[in-house]
């Protein structure tokens, strides 16, 4: 018998074994940071209700935008038919 018999020896893949491990504790990282990111329940009702308010708050402000609209709108209404009886006053005088 020689000595040219294969390495019969297990035959380990390092870069693929590294890489699982670091995979996995990037993974198992991401989630403690998560989890530790996460609202508390009254964190989250807090911002629920800011988030209400803000809604009617948006709803108030276009109600009274609109109210604005209507009023400038009457205005000018106003202001033209002034005006209309002025130029048709002017042209009967002609």
């Amino acid at each position: 018998m020689t000595d040219e018999a294969p390495d019969l020896r297990t035959r380990h893949d390092w870069k693929a074994i590294i890489g699982t491990v670091a995979a996995a504790g990037a993974i198992a990282w991401a989630v403690v940071k998560w989890a530790a990111t996460t609202p508390t329940r009254d964190e989250f009702e807090h911002v629920r209700n800011d988030v209400f308010n803000i809604r009617l708050d948006q709803e108030t402000v276009k109600g009274e935008v609109k109210a604005i609209n209507v009023r400038v709108e009457e205005g000018f209404r106003g202001v033209n038919t002034k005006l209309d009886s002025t130029i048709d006053s002017r042209q009967k005088r002609r």
